[in-house]
């Protein structure tokens, strides 16, 4: 018979000794990725005690990306064991979606009149930076972002306030009667690289998580 990571023999512990809570955290992620290790599919991990998002695939890290910024920067930090473990004792799920990037890549063609059509090059379609919002079905928001870099290594820092604001007027507009709160994440990372980890992941991927 499968055992499956049981909350309730974590919640007792006690969070208010830094150490022991930071080692219970370590040793769910690492629980999670061994249950994860049992799937025939990509998963997506979070890691912000590491700064670090992560494709695997049974269990091994496939692809991994730096956070280039984390808001708010003390996401659950202040959870209580009961909370924390009801959250991430076990792999949570995506149930549902906003993306503005395609899982397949689409061949843009140009088509002029009394010509065949023409394929179009990088440089003359100018892509949105990468956009990807969904709820788990562990109730929480994550909402991530391609940002460009600068200097090769230096990411260029975006303006928080004006895309808080940007969501909190779309998710308004979108469905005004279900207000439903969600603990909300959001993370940057490269452009280029979250749009690779999003076509590496199956749809509605299995997540794993550490603060």
């Amino acid at each position: 018979m499968e055992i499956m990571p049981n909350e309730s023999q974590y919640s007792n512990i006690n969070w208010s000794e830094s150490e022991l809570a930071a080692l219970t955290k370590e040793k769910l992620w690492l629980e999670n990725q061994l249950l994860l290790a049992k799937d025939d599919s990509m998963s997506f991990g979070i890691n912000l005690k590491d700064s670090l998002v992560q494709v695997q695939f049974k269990g091994v890290p496939l692809i991994q990306a730096k956070i280039n910024y984390i808001r708010p920067a003390n996401f659950l930090s202040k959870a209580n064991a009961h909370f924390y473990t009801t959250l991430f004792a076990k792999p949570f799920q995506v149930l549902d979606e906003q993306v503005n990037f395609a899982k397949k890549p689409i061949k843009r063609m140009k088509v002029i009149a009394g010509a065949d059509a023409v394929a179009l090059t990088k440089e003359s379609v100018k892509e949105k930076l990468f956009y990807w919002e969904f709820v788990t079905d562990n109730k929480l928001r994550i909402v991530l972002y391609g940002n460009n870099s600068i200097q090769d290594s230096i990411a260029e820092a975006p303006s928080f306030t004006k895309e808080r604001l940007k969501f909190e007027l779309k998710r308004k507009s979108d469905n005004p009667k279900n207000q439903n709160y969600h603990p909300t994440l959001f993370l940057w990372i490269n452009d280029k690289e979250a749009k690779a980890i999003y076509r590496s992941l199956p749809k509605y991927p299995k997540i794993i998580f550490l603060n």
